[in-house]
């Protein structure tokens, strides 16, 4: 029989197509049954032949069959899928890149701020002492001139 060479036909015999193609398929394998005379190698061919001589690839094809539109649009879907992961790798790299340098510059600013920090402290630990060496020099001061002028008092 024909429908055993079909390569719309699967290794266990059932159709790899939608539903109604399953159902045409049954439609034609009955007629087949009931029509013994195109199963033979006749010019005419089978209606199931005939019904599948006009595929996706045929020239005689005026329109596109849903099962040629599905393929399409199952192509085109790859496609889209294809090329929005290849953006998104694209986006990941150049994200990557630039979030390792915002994070080198993060670092630097640590760094920088840690230096500052540093350097706050020491200033201001060099203002305390330089505020205590005054005030210990004002109180020197201060017992000087009281000395002097006691020593000047009793000289006079």
């Amino acid at each position: 029989m024909e429908f055993i060479n079909n390569p719309l036909l699967c290794d266990s015999g059932v159709m790899n197509l939608p539903e109604e193609a399953l159902q045409l398929n049954t439609q034609m394998l009955q007629h087949e049954i009931n029509h013994p005379q195109n199963i033979s190698g006749s010019s005419g061919g089978s209606a199931f032949n005939q019904q599948f001589q006009n595929t996706p690839n045929s020239a005689n094809m005026a329109e596109a069959t849903p099962l040629e539109r599905k393929r399409k649009a199952d192509q085109e879907y790859r496609t889209r899928q294809r090329e929005t992961k290849r953006k998104l790798e694209s986006d990941y790299d150049k994200f990557g890149v630039e979030n390792r340098n915002l994070r080198e510059a993060k670092d630097n600013l640590t760094r920088e701020k840690n230096e500052v920090k540093e350097g706050l402290e020491s200033t201001n630990n060099e203002a305390k002492k330089l505020k205590r060496e005054l005030s210990d020099l004002k109180r020197t001061g201060k017992y000087l001139e009281a000395l002097v002028e006691s020593c000047s008092r009793t000289l006079v």
